[in-house]
């Protein structure tokens, strides 16, 4: 069941661990499996990193505290075990392969809009993976990111500017 709410599931976890966390599974897999994508570039490895997240997750949710929520938790965990996961095999972050676009996007618009996302600085590049491509609202990104909302407001500011001024050169030669 995707729609539980993160309450009931860690309910449902406090009175069967399995089931429970079968439920945690089934709503946050995607998610993670798409943020450990975005980060590595890579299918098998985004896996890896979504299965080592959730035996993690398995292990240590009796010490979650509730002082976020659990998704913030979630996203924090599996940014970390991707960032460990890059440098135990030493992968670039964020190469330049592939990001999520919608249907109509033309491949020409593809590749220039990822040539231009590989070419901003990491700082700027994880805050529109995680507001432009997961969705998600300023005050959960400064909770993964363990930074204030005003920073994650300027870092997203400054790397749209950024990035326009990337891609508008980009965009001229078409390619």
């Amino acid at each position: 069941m995707v729609g539980r709410k993160d309450k009931e599931i860690l309910t449902l976890i406090a009175e069967d661990k399995e089931y429970g966390f079968k439920m945690l599974v089934e709503k946050y897999q995607v998610q993670v499996i798409n943020l450990a994508y975005s980060l590595s570039r890579d299918s098998s490895l985004a896996e890896d990193i979504a299965q080592e997240v959730f035996l993690k997750i398995f292990k240590k949710i009796d010490s979650f505290q509730r002082k976020s929520s659990l998704s913030t938790w979630i996203y924090r965990i599996t940014l970390n075990m991707s960032y460990q996961f890059l440098r135990k095999r030493k992968f670039s972050l964020f190469s330049p392969k592939k990001y999520s676009f919608s249907p109509e996007d033309t491949q020409e618009k593809k590749e220039i809009i990822n040539i231009g996302l590989s070419r901003l600085p990491l700082k700027y590049r994880i805050v529109i993976i995680l507001k432009d491509l997961q969705g998600l609202s300023y005050k959960e990104i400064a909770r993964i990111l363990n930074c204030s909302m005003g920073t994650v407001e300027s870092r997203l500011f400054r790397a749209r500017i950024l990035l326009k001024k990337i891609l508008t050169p980009l965009i001229k030669e078409g390619l």
